[in-house]
């Protein structure tokens, strides 16, 4: 704002003087052709001060380009920066993810059974092996068995520490393949297959 009312002073002040110069010369020499001769004199001095005018113009204009350079390395310094920062925040995204994935993969195997053979027998028709559930409790539980298997009990709901048996015929020469269906709180529905060893009271998860 005070450079700008210096400016408007300067222009009024270049602005009166322009004007008064006619009646300053004439009152000075009295006849325009004195007046004339006079002003010729001034010929270089004009001349001098147009080099100045167009090498002010082209100072200017170096000014200009120099300001250009700075801005320019101002914004390659910004992108460095921004570039930086980029890199900094993907790898805090990074370990977030990671720790996002640490902790559900903890509170998934907190929600997930643990199948396991525990003890059995045999008859002179069956095997019977125990499975138990050494893991947390899951609902909507059913087996999923060849026809010559048998459960002993039909469970929506297989607590903690809770057994079922299977039993299939003692002249069966192949493993038996058994898939335990339920749902957990964490992943839903889940279809885990083992397979039962012929004659031996073992479970072994198929896939794992």
């Amino acid at each position: 704002m005070k450079r700008r009312k210096t400016i408007i002073t300067l222009f009024a002040i270049l602005l009166v003087a322009w004007i008064s110069t006619p009646f300053v010369v004439q009152g000075t020499y009295g006849s325009a052709k004195t007046a004339g001769e006079f002003g010729d004199l001034f010929g270089s001095i004009n001349a001098l001060f147009s080099a100045l005018a167009l090498l002010s113009v082209v100072y200017a204009i170096f000014l200009q380009m120099d300001e250009l350079k700075l801005q320019r390395e101002e914004l390659e310094t910004s992108r460095k920066e921004l570039s930086n920062q980029t890199k900094i925040i993907s790898a805090q995204l990074e370990t977030m993810n990671q720790a996002l994935h640490f902790e559900r993969t903890i509170e998934f195997q907190k929600a997930e059974p643990f199948f396991r053979a525990n003890g059995g027998g045999s008859n002179t028709d069956y095997h019977h092996v125990h499975i138990l559930n050494d893991g947390a409790s899951v609902a909507d539980v059913r087996f999923v068995v060849p026809d010559c298997v048998e459960v002993s009990r039909e469970i929506s709901y297989w607590d903690a520490g809770a057994k079922q048996k299977l039993s299939y015929p003692r002249n069966s020469e192949d493993d038996i393949t058994v898939e335990i269906v339920y749902t957990n709180k964490v992943s839903g529905e889940r279809r885990r297959r083992f397979t039962v060893p012929n004659g031996k009271c073992a479970l072994n998860e198929i896939g794992c």
